[in-house]
């Protein structure tokens, strides 16, 4: 293989030899556009391996995003992650990063060069990650910070949804609206943000006095669908959840569905076996997603913030970056109801007008289920 010169990264990058130098050196005179264009030029072409004392620069310039392999999909659809991945894109640029993403796999996971040759400043992962993973990352890097998964360990920066009072918070509402029997639709064991949505839930039920602690078990066997119709959303198999759906007469009376994308595979499974939404059964779900306005009818949700989460990641990380020292912290972000037209109040309820719902503290009772530690406010 020839050698790489400065001169072979000025012609691939359409840039001026001077202009290499001063971004390879890291020194004034190119935008940081341009910096990072030559340092990834330069990393393409081989030239920082074989230059070590450029890696600095270009670490100093990029993160590296980590996205489990099975989120993949639902990224090329525009769903949950990507708009995560969006905002971390736009607010690393904002403050003179650029990203390298990598999918990985959970059990087989292989560190990417990019993080073991030290290429970049820090990680940002989004989503599920097992304990073992982050053990092994945080071996090769510290400045690492978590988005929408708490991994219950010390000394790692999280960033997640206030769920439990998101689950509360929408069974809550349906109580308002004069539901007894209500549903809840996910698999709990997927992820500690579904796990912690359930708990909410249930904890709603109890506290506003639909139910009590001891009926909780007979009443979700009798109206939710949990582990079973998980493989189905996963796959979006509409048609073996109309199957395992109960005939019309054992339905309840309203679904809280575990994430938008289950709700809206439920909605059309309802609508496929002739039930009306919300005339018949009232259905909610959580997340807001691209989808959930667009359907019809128009899902009631809950929203989650996934701009403010990509950007508190980015400034989480980059605080790290500047003191590794500092303090760990768990940031919890806090949600609201987004009415629309999947829900109408129970036949015979009176008005059915609910309270305004932000998913703050004072908005419910204190879940018996805690998340944790009280989130610590993240710095300025």
């Amino acid at each position: 293989m020839n050698k790489i010169t400065m001169k072979d990264i000025a012609g691939a990058a359409n840039v001026s030899v001077n202009a290499v130098s001063l971004a390879l050196n890291d020194r004034k005179g190119v935008s940081e556009e341009t910096r990072i264009r030559i340092m990834e030029t330069a990393q393409k072409l081989g030239y920082l391996d074989r230059k070590l004392r450029y890696i600095k620069t270009f670490g100093q310039h990029h993160i590296c995003v980590l996205i489990l392999d099975i989120y993949e999909k639902e990224l090329k659809n525009l769903d949950f992650y990507n708009q995560i991945l969006y905002h971390v894109i736009r607010e690393a640029k904002y403050c003179g990063y650029d990203i390298i993403v990598h999918y990985f796999n959970e059990q087989s996971m292989s560190i990417p060069d990019c993080i073991t040759k030290r290429h970049v400043a820090g990680i940002i992962v989004l989503g599920k990650i097992s304990t073992l993973n982050i053990q092994r990352l945080m071996a090769v890097n510290t400045r690492m910070v978590i988005a929408d998964h708490n991994p219950r360990l010390p000394n790692i920066n999280c960033i997640v949804t206030d769920n439990i009072s998101g689950g509360y918070m929408a069974a809550q509402y349906l109580i308002g609206k004069g539901f007894a029997k209500i549903g809840y639709i996910g698999d709990f064991s997927y992820s500690k943000s579904v796990k912690e949505r359930y708990y909410g839930f249930l904890e709603a039920l109890v506290q506003e006095g639909l139910i009590t602690f001891e009926e909780t078990g007979e009443y979700i066997r009798k109206y939710s669908l949990m582990a079973e119709i998980e493989p189905f959303i996963m796959n979006n198999n509409i048609d073996a959840i109309k199957r395992i759906l109960p005939p019309k007469a054992r339905l309840p009376q309203a679904y809280f569905c575990n994430n938008d994308a289950a709700a809206i595979m439920v909605m059309e499974a309802l609508k496929e076996k002739g039930i009306k939404i919300p005339e018949e059964i009232s259905v909610i779900g959580f997340d807001n997603n691209d989808r959930a306005g667009n359907f019809s009818p128009a899902l009631t949700t809950i929203n989650v913030n996934r701009e403010l989460m990509g950007q508190k990641a980015v400034r989480q990380l980059i605080r790290l970056i500047d003191n590794e020292n500092s303090e760990a912290e768990h940031t919890v972000l806090g949600v609201e109801l987004v009415e629309r037209d999947s829900v109408r109040p129970a036949q015979g309820w009176p008005g059915g007008a609910t309270q305004k719902l932000t998913g703050k503290a004072a908005s419910c009772p204190t879940p018996r289920y805690s998340p944790g530690p009280d989130a610590k406010s993240p710095r300025p």
